[in-house]
């Protein structure tokens, strides 16, 4: 027992003067007397009296109790009781949760069980839930009060992905340190294995879904493309009928029967010289069940984006020129196209432009520039170029690499290279202009850089100064060029199908000035053009289009992200689980309940019983 007023306390010295009091309260004195008649009066009626010395015992002693309580209930005591009524729930977020019947889905279900957890919520008795979603977090912590966990899931909803089980147990572990008597509730559509140091609660009903888990496109000999897609039902054996759309259009339907939980192909016959989109889509109106999770009851697939590099090439004819351009011509996705007459140089509507032993009018703006044994660097560049160095007759000096900057840049361009046994007998040194420019050295000569790239906003340069050397004749030339394009003019976009929660990157081009991004033909957010990424949260269409000033579309890339297997699955049996370990330092968490208002009760009983000895005859 604990006192918020522990100086009450001192009126507890009361009780040693009461005693004092009575014992020098004044005794009877025997007397003699002429007569005894009235004596025997007395005691006559005495006899049916309590003794007085038992009277004043009582007396004292219920006096004694009463300064006692008094000084206690002025003390305001109170005393410590275990918290073993107190719970933490999980609810699972996952994207299954959204499995619904009548009306309600299970995440519903489970909000409900949670409130009327709350009921019974009291100092003694405390909440904390936990809301297990692509990240776990608390909806509250450690509450007593009944109206805030009831609303405390309102703001969450399922998400697409999977449930942070563990991060929600690393949660749970810290309630448990603060009071380890605290139990663990996981409200899910999982079936464990095995729970240990958890209660698991099923919030299913026997819902049903099918689902349309993939499409496949496979091209023949003669470059016709088919299709096969891959469906599965859960919670019963049926027969649907499952559609293909291609490029908007009905195409055919398949009739598939399905075995609980085991996928089933759908193949489609028609053939098709080339498409855009096509979709698969699971038709339920011939059946008479009722699909509890629709969310995935089409699928998607695009052709591969295709990969363009347009390249032009302005030159003069030099022996570098040949092997520069065959090295250009090797990539199969590149068209080049070369240009000796300065009037027919174009300077827009190519991804890379190489001007060759010349120097250009102007410097493109909406694609890479290539500056290759010029004898002069325009204005506007960051970089300069230093005397020509010729080696003396006889004299060779080694082609080095640069300085490797750990950069995701530096690893583009130096991919591969080896430069074993290269040397230079002329070369112009790369001289930096502008200090704050961060730039990538590739080759150097005597500690003087003769291949840098770098990023004049988004329009990457390169500028290469080696004018007489063996590199030409070495795998490595290919390379370097191959590695150059690939810095220059790199995948705008890759992949036509993600999960979800993976992150795209966006490579914009320099002629761009914006990024669409739709979903589901519903236009959403523009993207930075600068970072570029994109994460996809939702299953789904993607389309993501580069636009110029004028917003404008330059070209656009489509992907799918589907709605994860593991969620699709609505049943699903997954390895044991349980409650983590707790620290030596753990230990039941207490709660102070005061005790005064039951003091002065027993206050109040006590007077009554002095008052009524007092006055008892």
């Amino acid at each position: 027992m604990t006192f918020t007023n522990p100086i009450a306390l001192a009126g507890l010295v009361l009780i040693p003067i009461l005693i004092i009091i009575y014992l020098l309260k004044k005794r009877a004195v025997e007397k003699t007397v002429s007569s005894t008649y009235l004596w025997k009066l007395t005691l006559k009626y005495l006899k049916n009296r309590i003794p007085f010395s038992l009277k004043n015992s009582l007396l004292l002693l219920l006096q004694i109790l009463t300064v006692a309580l008094v000084s206690l209930i002025l003390a305001n005591p109170y005393v410590t009781a275990w918290e073993t009524g107190e719970v933490i729930v999980i609810v699972d977020g996952s994207a299954s949760m959204m499995t619904e019947t009548d009306g309600q889905s299970r995440f519903d279900r489970a909000r409900a069980e949670v409130a009327a957890l709350a009921e019974d919520a009291d100092a003694n008795h405390r909440v904390t839930v936990i809301y297990a979603g692509e990240e776990a977090e608390y909806a509250i912590q450690r509450s007593d009060r009944t109206e805030d966990i009831v609303l405390c899931l309102d703001e969450y909803t399922c998400t697409w992905g999977d449930a942070d089980i563990v991060g929600a147990l690393q949660l749970a572990q810290e309630v448990q340190e603060q009071n380890s008597l605290a139990s663990i509730l996981l409200y899910t559509d999982r079936t464990y294995t095995q729970a240990e140091g958890i209660e698991v609660r099923d919030v299913t009903v026997g819902e049903w879904n099918v689902a349309a888990l993939s499409l496949r496109n496979t091209s023949d000999s003669q470059g016709l493309v088919t299709f096969q897609g891959e469906v599965v039902s859960y919670g019963a054996d049926v027969t649907i009928a499952v559609a293909l759309y291609v490029d908007g259009e009905y195409t055919e339907t398949c009739i598939v029967t399905c075995k609980a939980g085991e996928p089933a192909v759908a193949s489609f016959d028609t053939a098709f010289s080339e498409f855009e989109i096509a979709e698969m889509r699971i038709d339920n109106s011939a059946t008479a069940k009722v699909d509890n999770f629709p969310h995935d009851n089409s699928c998607y697939v695009y052709p591969d984006h295709p990969r363009t590099v347009s390249i032009q090439l302005y030159q003069q004819n030099t022996v570098i020129d040949r092997f520069l351009y065959a090295s250009l011509l090797s990539l199969k996705y590149a068209t080049v196209r070369t240009v000796v007459d300065p009037e027919k140089v174009e300077y827009t509507g190519y991804d890379i432009y190489i001007f060759d032993g010349t120097v250009p009018e102007r410097i493109p703006e909406d694609g890479a520039v290539w500056f290759f044994n010029a004898p002069s660097l325009p204005d506007g560049l960051p970089f300069g170029l230093g005397a020509e160095v010729s080696a003396v007759k006889g004299e060779t000096k080694q082609l080095l690499g640069g300085v490797n900057s750990g950069t995701a840049d530096y690893g583009t361009l130096s991919a591969s290279l080896r430069l074993t046994g290269t040397v230079v007998t002329r070369y112009s040194p790369i001289v930096p202009v502008d200090s704050t420019l961060t730039y990538e050295t590739l080759m150097t000569v005597d500690g003087q850089p003769v291949l840098v790239a770098a990023r004049m906003g988004r329009v990457p340069v390169v500028v290469y100064t080696v004018k007489a050397s063996n590199l030409t004749t070495t795998a490595d030339f290919p390379l370097m060029v191959r590695n150059l394009v690939a810095f220059s003019a790199p995948v705008l976009f890759e992949g036509i199908e993600y999960a979800i929660g993976d992150t795209a990157t966006v490579n914009v081009p320099p002629a761009a000035e914006g990024i669409l991004l739709r979903h589901n033909d519903v236009q959403m957010d523009l993207l930075d053009p600068v970072s570029g990424e994109i994460t996809f949260t939702e299953p789904g269409r993607y389309e993501i289009t580069f636009t110029d000033e004028e917003g404008e579309s330059l070209l656009s890339y489509f992907c799918f992200v589907p709605v994860p297997e593991t969620e699709t699955a609505i049943y699903m049996e997954v390895e044991a689980i349980s409650a983590l370990a707790l620290s030596e330092d753990a230990a039941p968490s207490y709660e102070p309940v005061a005790i005064w208002q039951y003091l002065l009760l027993l206050l109040a009983i006590v007077y009554l019983l002095e008052w009524g000895v007092y006055h008892y005859e």
